[in-house]
């Protein structure tokens, strides 16, 4: 699944980071074909200001604090002044 998400995303596989004050990412994603890596490295990372989620069994999302599909819209809508619809968002992770 890992390198099929990687190639059908056109995804970054940089294995470092601009230095740069702000990073230019909204979303980090570890994928490993093995498991035992990405819970090492969710193991390591609890302390710092971020927010995790397994998004499938070997695909590991790193965020901010608040920083979701969900907000994402949310701020999107208010900024359009349509702050009140009902809004439902959904993962392409059963492609």
């Amino acid at each position: 699944m890992g390198d099929a998400a990687i190639r059908s995303y056109d995804f970054d596989t940089s294995r470092s980071f601009p230095r740069m004050g702000r990073l230019p990412y909204n979303k980090i994603m570890c994928i490993c074909a093995e498991l035992e890596p990405i819970l090492e490295l969710h193991e390591q990372t609890l302390d710092l200001p971020l927010e995790w989620i397994f998004s499938q069994a070997n695909i590991l999302e790193f965020t901010l604090p608040g920083v979701n599909k969900g907000s994402g819209l949310k701020t999107l809508l208010e900024s359009m002044g349509l702050q009140g619809l009902p809004l439902y968002a959904a993962g392409d992770a059963g492609q």
